[in-house]
């Protein structure tokens, strides 16, 4: 009764009628003053409380309050007004983040001034927008939950290797990566990313330096997704070379996840495009253990030495 009283005399004392919406209104925005509510929130906290209260009455009543001088109206959220309960001059901070507004009390050389150019200042508000401190401090929680996520995620298994020292920069090891997961970075071969790299060796055979080798290491887990993504960019060759790929060495789970990628991105490239034919004589792959023939020799018939061409 007493704190309902005080807002009566309060409101007495600027000359505004005391109905009970008023009170009400100036009650609610006192219980909180970080709040500042909107005209909507303000009429869904009472409605019960006045069942014959509408909109209507709340927006009269909130210019009433504002003329008297007894709120202030925010324009911070810029879509919607907000009420504060405090009339005196002090600023606003606003998180982008929760979307809360924060009293804040800061000197401020403008609000000193009366007038400038001429101009009569009435009212200065100053609106400072970005994240709260406990918005950064959840999303730097967040930030290294994630790292500690990746960390675990990591696993030990078979990924390349490359001797910087060996390496020439040549390059040839490139386009036998389907995956992506190297390039010429400084003058060297670089793996890019444990992501796209499969950890198979297509790259290994056409090394002439013997710089790449495989070994066992704490990695990223391979993400066949994510290879496929990347692959389907650079066309249906490349798709068809990583696919056959993977069916030579009967990563045929591998294999039916890449199927599935290319479904989902509408890629028609059908398993006959891509898989060896038996009758093939030169295998596409290039991993190690694939034997690849070299007929470049000068063709030899017995006991006469190499065959000398014709001239023609």
């Amino acid at each position: 009764m007493r704190k309902t009283y005080s807002i009566a005399s309060k409101l007495k004392k600027r000359r505004v009628r005391a109905t009970p919406q008023r009170i009400a209104i100036l009650q609610f925005l006192y219980s909180d003053l970080n709040n500042h509510p909107t005209a909507e929130e303000i009429y869904e906290s009472l409605k019960k409380t006045f069942p014959s209260l509408s909109t209507a009455t709340i927006y009269s009543s909130l210019q009433a309050l504002k003329k008297a001088g007894l709120i202030q109206e925010l324009s911070i959220r810029r879509d919607r007004i907000s009420y504060d309960p405090i009339p005196e001059t002090h600023h606003h901070f606003y998180c982008e983040e929760c979307r809360k507004i924060f009293n804040i009390n800061i000197p401020c050389p403008v609000a000193r001034r009366k007038s400038f150019g001429g101009h009569t200042v009435n009212e200065v508000q100053a609106y400072f927008y970005g994240i709260c401190s406990e918005c950064t401090k959840k999303t730097k929680k967040k930030q290294k939950n994630k790292k500690k996520e990746r960390k675990m995620k990591k696993t030990i298994r078979q990924i390349i290797q490359i001797d910087e020292e060996k390496c020439n920069g040549c390059g040839l090891c490139i386009p036998n990566c389907p995956e992506g997961a190297l390039q010429i970075i400084d003058g060297k071969a670089r793996l890019i990313s444990d992501l796209f790299c499969d950890g198979l060796g297509a790259c290994i055979g056409h090394c002439p330096e013997e710089a790449i080798l495989i070994e066992e290491r704490e990695a990223d887990p391979y993400d066949e997704k994510k290879v496929m993504e990347n692959i389907i960019k650079q066309g249906k060759n490349v798709v068809k070379a990583h696919l056959l790929h993977l069916k030579e060495h009967g990563e045929n789970n591998l294999l039916h996840q890449a199927m599935e990628v290319l479904k989902e991105n509408n890629v028609d490239i059908s398993p006959e495009e891509f898989i060896r034919k038996e009758q093939q004589t030169e295998p596409s792959c290039s991993c190690p253990g694939a034997k690849v023939m070299d007929f470049t020799e000068t063709e030899k018939t017995p006991d006469k030495g190499p065959m000398q061409k014709k001239p023609s």
